[in-house]
C-alpha cells in the first residue's frame, strides 16, 4: 500500500487483511478455543465494515477503491475469498 493511499481505501484494506488473517489462524488451529466467541465477533465486524465501505462507494465510479481492485486482481481475489467464505458461498 502506497504512503499516499486514500484513507477510505486504507480502512477497507485493514478490514480485509484482518478478516483474511483470522481465517488463516483458524485454518491452522492458531485461533479459537476459549476466545472463539470473540473471534467470531471480530470476523463479523471486519467483514461487515468492509462491505459497508463498498456500499458507501457504490454510486461513486471514480472512487479509488474500484481502481485499486481493478489494478490489483490478487487483492480483489483475496476479498472475494473472504466474502464468499464468510457468507458460505462455495466456489
Amino acid at each position: 500500500m502506497a504512503a499516499n493511499t486514500d484513507p477510505v481505501l486504507a480502512r477497507f484494506m485493514r478490514h480485509v487483511d484482518a478478516a483474511a488473517g483470522i481465517y488463516y489462524r483458524l485454518d491452522r488451529g492458531l485461533a479459537g478455543g476459549r476466545n472463539a466467541a470473540g473471534t467470531d465477533a471480530t470476523l463479523t465486524m471486519h467483514v461487515h465494515a468492509a462491505r459497508a465501505i463498498e456500499h458507501e462507494l457504490l454510486d461513486d465510479d471514480g472512487a479509488p477503491l474500484w481502481a485499486y481492485l481493478d489494478s490489483h486482481p490478487r487483492y480483489a481475489a483475496k476479498w472475494n475469498r473472504v466474502e464468499r467464505r464468510y457468507y458460505g458461498a462455495r466456489a
